[in-house]
């Protein structure tokens, strides 16, 4: 499973949407596919919020008490990146700017040229284990 997911991230969703069709060999066109998969996708996340991921919260909170900015840069067009957060309003509206994907196909295309795909400085397993100090940020308090 982990396979598949490292094969589709970071794709355009009509290459996902492609390589679904193809390998589970759907007798449905790709457009199709997308179509059902959105309204799909609409109806889960409005019955079900995207729950964060644990010591996004905290971390959020901590940079904000210490009027540190923010930002984020996600691979998601407009319409997903609004469903996914549209529970979490209070928290998003602490970043300072959001950086999408394009709506435009072709300069989707270089998204992963792009800087902000640049391999991480630092791999952890959750939030929980980050430590803002190691990057000259003010450490956690007990009551964030």
């Amino acid at each position: 499973m982990l396979e598949d997911k490292l094969k589709i991230l970071g794709r355009p969703g009509s290459v996902v949407a492609r390589m679904i069709v193809d390998d589970l060999k759907l007798p449905i066109t790709v457009s199709e596919f997308m179509k059902q998969f959105e309204q799909e996708y609409s109806h889960l996340v409005n019955v079900q919020p995207v729950p964060l991921m644990p010591g996004v919260e905290r971390l959020i909170r901590h940079l904000n008490r210490f009027k540190i900015p923010i930002a984020i840069a996600t691979g998601s067009r407009r319409y997903t990146y609004e469903l996914n957060t549209k529970f979490h309003q209070n928290l998003f509206e602490s970043f300072h700017h959001v950086l999408m994907t394009p709506e435009d196909p072709e300069n989707h295309q270089n998204q992963q040229q792009s800087s902000q795909w640049s391999k991480p400085y630092l791999m952890l397993d959750s939030l929980k284990l980050f430590q803002p100090e190691l990057f000259g940020l003010p450490p956690f308090l007990d009551d964030c």
